[in-house]
């Protein structure tokens, strides 16, 4: 008689969540994914637009060429073709310059950037030099000793970084991909930022930007494809409890009542939602209270339509100014007269009120764009996610928990969780598959989900500490 597979509970329909539930269906394991939202994707979504009724995404997310596991679960799940792969940047200077950022295709990392860092024309020689220098110091920069610095301005400064370096230079890269300003950071994210999404290999700083609404890559396609491999999905099914006996977890109760029973369980929710998931159970975490404390940092996306096209590129990153990214969804249900842009500011904690906001960044737009010069908005809306990601700080570093829990069948998954890399996309993916992985080893199953990082070339692995 053939016995029942193992039962699988996952609290948590986002990235990690359903990168878990991926890697767990295919082990042969029976998963139930429970999501208390009526979708899918976690912070991953859009909405549709009330006064426009475009379907837009809350704020831009975008892979990188380093994301190795993110771009394997797209794959794995039929997605990658919704996404588009750019081999270049545009940076827009502080008084306008255009400045395209292409690295070599036959020069090895970290040569191959040379060119494209000498293309950044706003930068005087003398700032040039300075930062090669940072870089070279950063890339030379022993683990063991990042947790030296409280944040990562003041490694630059100890750098010998000049303030006009860490605003036009620094800053550009890191808050953008932190989420968090330089002056809060950690040294070790940043450094992974830097060190594994440019200079390691050619293919690292390639950005990938979704073609379609996450809303459909995150809350139809992958679930959907999930489903039919047998993952069973429940909707609109708040988790307010974990049940436990003889030492082990033994279901997930739910806010009507009921309780899902597992063999194993997994909880993928964001990490300030833990503690109302443990529920009586919240001794099950270590330092369940400081995990669920770490701080946030919010991100804004402002959607713009305007009567005409602000730019032919499809993104574009300012330097030193308010509006950090514009975007220029070729998915957005553009109309005559109302064509969709969006800007996004990362780390937007000290920002004006929304009409002043709005005001400064048209003005920015009309003084750096040409084309946005005679542009009129037609509409616009401003969404600020509070808790959009965790702050990457040095004491959050060391909150950062394993997968592992005291409970022997309970697992934790989340950017959030000690990936080794910061709050994106791709420590979500891992975390999920890392978690998938473990309990498929502590069955004795084979798994092996979580993909390797794109391999150093030779010249990085001389070079880089």
């Amino acid at each position: 008689m053939e016995t029942a597979p193992p039962r699988v509970a996952i609290v948590g329909g986002g990235l990690a969540g359903m990168a878990a539930a991926l890697g767990l269906s295919q082990a042969g394991l029976k998963v139930t994914l429970i999501e208390a939202r009526s979708k899918t994707g976690g912070r991953a979504g859009s909405f549709i637009d009330p006064t426009t009724g475009a379907e837009i995404d809350y704020c831009q997310h975008v892979g990188m060429g380093c994301c190795t596991n993110l771009l394997d679960l797209l794959k794995r799940t039929g997605q990658l073709d919704a996404w588009r792969r750019y081999r270049s940047l545009t940076f827009i200077g502080p008084a306008g310059e255009v400045c395209p950022f292409a690295g070599s295709r036959w020069l090895p990392a970290p040569l191959h950037l040379m060119k494209a860092f000498s293309g950044l024309s706003y930068l005087s020689q003398d700032l040039r030099k300075t930062i090669a220098q940072g870089i070279w110091k950063l890339m030379r920069l022993r683990p063991e000793d990042q947790a030296n610095w409280p944040t990562m301005q003041d490694w630059l400064t100890a750098a010998g970084q000049s303030e006009a370096a860490i605003r036009e230079f620094w800053d550009v890269i890191l808050v953008s991909a932190l989420g968090e300003a330089t002056d809060r950071v950690a040294v070790a994210p940043a450094r992974k930022v830097l060190v594994d999404g440019f200079l390691s290999h050619r293919d690292a700083g390639d950005v990938w930007v979704p073609q379609l609404p996450l809303s459909v890559l995150f809350g139809q396609r992958l679930p959907d494809d999930l489903t039919r491999r047998g993952v069973e999905i429940r909707l609109s099914a708040r988790a307010v409890g974990i049940e436990s006996h003889g030492g082990r977890a033994t279901g997930v109760r739910l806010s009507d009542g009921s309780t899902i029973a597992a063999d194993y369980l997994l909880i993928a929710t964001p990490w300030h939602q833990l503690q109302n998931v443990l529920g009586d159970a919240s001794d099950a975490v270590d330092d369940g209270d400081a995990i669920a404390s770490i701080p946030a940092s919010p991100i804004t996306g402002i959607h713009l339509w305007c009567d005409r096209t602000l730019t032919d590129a499809d993104h574009l990153a300012f330097v030193g100014r308010t509006i950090q990214w514009l975007f220029r969804p070729t998915f957005a249900s553009d109309q005559p007269g109302r064509i969709y842009h969006q800007i996004v500011i990362s780390g937007s904690r000290d920002l004006p009120p929304r009409q002043q906001l709005l005001d400064q960044v048209v003005g920015e737009l009309r003084e750096l764009l040409p084309a946005a010069r005679e542009a009129n908005v037609v509409a616009s809306r401003i969404v600020t996610d509070p808790k959009s990601v965790y702050s990457v700080s040095l004491a959050t570093e060391k909150r950062r928990p394993a997968a592992t829990t005291r409970l022997p069948n309970l697992w934790l998954a989340g950017d959030w969780t000690a990936t080794g890399w910061p709050a994106t996309m791709e420590s979500a993916v891992i975390s999920g598959y890392r978690a998938a992985d473990q309990i498929a080893d502590n069955l004795g199953r084979s798994s092996g989900n979580e993909r390797p990082a794109l391999a150093k070339s030779w010249l990085a692995r001389l070079l880089v500490r």
